[in-house]
């Protein structure tokens, strides 16, 4: 195996019975104070979802393996891959909250002990860390993760309790995964339309269109109006399913920062609609704003 995803799956994994005025808004959450709105998580109890930003739910989301590891050698690696090891460090798995099929898949492998490609490359010979991180190699009977994040166990004590519940809970509910995992959701009408500047070389780009967006109604997040939304306008097979989006339309968007870059040659847009699921008919309306004021429980 290599680390060669789809887009969809990095995203989609990364990543309304309310009338007009969507009944009780949700309550401020944890994105809050940065949203300058209700967190897109809703109304979930704090004790348990609602515990959790939105953007620690995208990464979560985007993540293949979730664990509490104890750093072992800084500057090395397991893997036989010839690698700068500046970023790299030797760890061991001491509790694993969740892994992706992926993962489970090479069974035990690489045991115990795997490569960590740090994010930030601050971390000492006995540092025990909860990370949150993608698969990067699979070489040799040895494992490398990329960091996404890591999380302060002081501020999130039961993260290693809720991670393969919340999994468990996107898993079985895709829209609830998608809205709780969004920077701002609102409902508006689609004006001009124009491309990302930059060249990409390769067939697989994204090829980023930049949409503006103006809001009539936020029914989470926020932002400047009119919102400039990035989707790709390829038709490659990785971008194919992707939304798109048309002058003069109007309908509700789940907007989402991307957890991790998405199309190496380019830049990604700040907000972006990028899963099926993250663009709807006005129809739809009341449905997500129902889970919103309503969220699905942990199982």
């Amino acid at each position: 195996m290599n680390s060669s995803r789809s887009v969809f799956r990095n995203l989609s994994l990364l990543f309304f019975a309310a009338c007009a005025s969507h009944g009780s808004a949700p309550s401020p959450g944890p994105d809050a104070a940065v949203a300058l709105g209700p967190s897109c998580v809703g109304d979930a109890p704090a004790t348990g979802l609602g515990a959790y930003s939105s953007t620690l739910i995208a990464q979560m989301q985007a993540a293949d393996l979730i664990f509490r590891a104890t750093v072992t050698a800084v500057h090395a690696k397991t893997i036989p891959d010839p690698v700068d090891t500046t970023s790299l460090v030797v760890a061991r798995v001491t509790a694993t909250a969740y892994a992706s099929q992926g993962i489970a898949e090479l069974g035990s492998t690489w045991g115990n002990t795997l490569t960590i490609d740090l994010a930030s490359a601050n971390l000492a010979v006995g540092a025990t860390v909860f990370f949150l991180a993608q698969v990067e190699t699979y070489n040799g009977g040895q494992l490398e993760v990329k960091e996404i994040t890591r999380v302060d166990e002081t501020q999130l004590p039961n993260i290693a309790a809720d991670a393969p519940r919340m999994m468990q809970l996107f898993a079985q509910n895709p829209l609830y995964a998608r809205i709780a995992s969004s920077r701002a959701i609102v409902r508006g009408s689609v004006g001009s339309i124009a491309p990302e500047a930059g060249i990409c070389a390769s067939e697989h780009c994204a090829d980023w269109q930049l949409a503006a967006v103006s809001p009539a109604e936020t029914l989470c997040g926020a932002g400047a109006s009119p919102l400039t939304v990035g989707y790709s306008g390829s038709m490659d097979i990785a971008w194919y399913q992707s939304p798109k989006l048309a002058t003069d339309q109007q309908g509700v968007l789940l907007l989402h920062h991307a957890p991790m870059p998405i199309d190496p040659e380019t830049a990604t847009p700040n907000l972006i609609v990028i899963d099926p699921l993250d663009v709807h008919p006005l129809a739809d309306e009341a449905t997500i704003a129902g889970l919103l004021a309503s969220p699905p429980p942990l199982p």
